[in-house]
């Protein structure tokens, strides 16, 4: 017993207390406490991320929470090991979401503007009604106005503290927010920002809504779409019939990954990058291609809309066919759609002519609809 805790002395990135693993068994390193109140991530003891990266899948979790689940931070290869051995126990249940280095580091924001746009965001869809007050604690405001400090300073709390207020006096000096409290009443009291509170009440001012509103606008706008498809030569058709209903004149949108000759060989950094700036993607997966599945993944991560379409045959058919003196092969090309996405309504079309059609009526449907 010993030795489990003194190789577990790791400290929890969330509320700086030592970790405890919640899973020994499976060698997976998780704060008990921030996980029970649905704040913090797990990792594998074998893939021990830096705290850099650390500190921004805990924020990546603020900015995507949807429900109540745990987020597993690393390589694919660990998470299904773990999944698999959480499988049969009491644990198997558990809500786990796999988030690699590589979404992280690519959703994270480069400039300060895009943080500025982010944190604006944020309040705007934790705000029920224009005009609502809420209050947020000092650990709150460290992961939505994406702090950084070093852990192991002994000024900590205070580089804490500093950025927070940094950001916060932006907000209020550009107008885009007001601070003040709130009573035990629920009653709201606009008050200027003189030092740190327990917590902060903040409010969106009309100009940070009418920004907010601007914001949503370019994303509703936005008309590219990213292709995941195979590259091999025979997906070509494919990939041809898809861009003719994306830049149909009455569908109007345009296929980014063919604007911007992506291949194969591309790099995932620039391939990330189109993904965040399209509104939908579109994946075919009549030839197996995982890399499209990590892709589509990606973009269900952001919130994008993502179009699934298979030629019936493929779709239709069995892994194993067998011949008439009844041996049986296994087909690799005769994959149907992995579990993750059997769920999701497929598109399923005849011909490369049925396959234009459809995706046409599939878009405009999908543009037309109210986010």
């Amino acid at each position: 017993m010993a030795e489990y805790y003194s190789y577990s002395q790791i400290k929890c990135p969330y509320c700086g207390k030592s970790y405890s693993k919640f899973f020994p068994a499976m060698n997976l390193c998780c704060c008990t406490q921030c996980l029970r109140n649905g704040e913090s991530i797990c990792f594998s003891e074998c893939e021990v991320p830096s705290q850099d990266l650390i500190d921004k899948a805990l924020i990546y979790t603020i900015y995507h929470e949807t429900e109540s689940k745990q987020y597993f931070l690393g390589s694919k290869e660990e998470y299904e090991k773990i999944s698999k051995q959480l499988k049969n126990t009491t644990y198997g249940n558990v809500p786990f979401v796999h988030i690699s280095p590589e979404q992280v580091e690519a959703w994270y924001p480069r400039t300060f503007a895009q943080k500025i746009d982010y944190i604006l965001l944020y309040f705007a869809v934790h705000t029920k009604y224009n005009g609502e007050a809420r209050s947020y604690s000092l650990r709150k405001f460290k992961s939505i106005f994406f702090v950084q400090a070093d852990q192991t300073a002994k000024n900590y709390s205070d580089q804490v503290i500093e950025q927070v207020k940094y950001i916060l006096n932006y907000l209020i000096r550009e107008e885009f927010v007001e601070t003040g409290l709130i009573d035990n009443n629920g009653r709201y009291t606009l008050r200027l920002f003189s030092g740190w509170e327990v917590s902060q009440s903040i409010r969106l001012t009309p100009k940070a809504l009418a920004r907010v509103d601007e914001l949503q606008k370019d994303i509703n706008n936005n008309k590219n779409i990213f292709v995941a498809i195979s590259f091999a030569k025979e997906a070509e058709q494919i990939w041809n019939a898809i861009t003719e209903a994306i830049e149909d004149k009455d569908v109007g949108f345009v296929d980014i990954a063919k604007k911007e000759k992506i291949h194969n060989q591309q790099i995932m950094p620039h391939i990330m990058r189109l993904i965040r700036e399209s509104r939908f993607l579109i994946m075919d997966i009549t030839d197996p291609n995982y890399g499209a599945y990590y892709e589509a993944g990606y973009a269900l991560g952001l919130g994008k809309e993502v179009i699934i379409t298979c030629r019936k045959d493929v779709h239709d058919r069995k892994a194993f066919k067998c011949d008439k003196d009844e041996t049986c092969r296994f087909e690799e090309k005769a994959l149907k759609p992995h579990f993750d996405i059997a769920q999701k309504q497929i598109l399923v079309w005849e011909n490369t002519a049925d396959l234009t059609k459809q995706l046409k009526e599939w878009i405009l449907e999908l543009s037309t609809r109210k986010r």
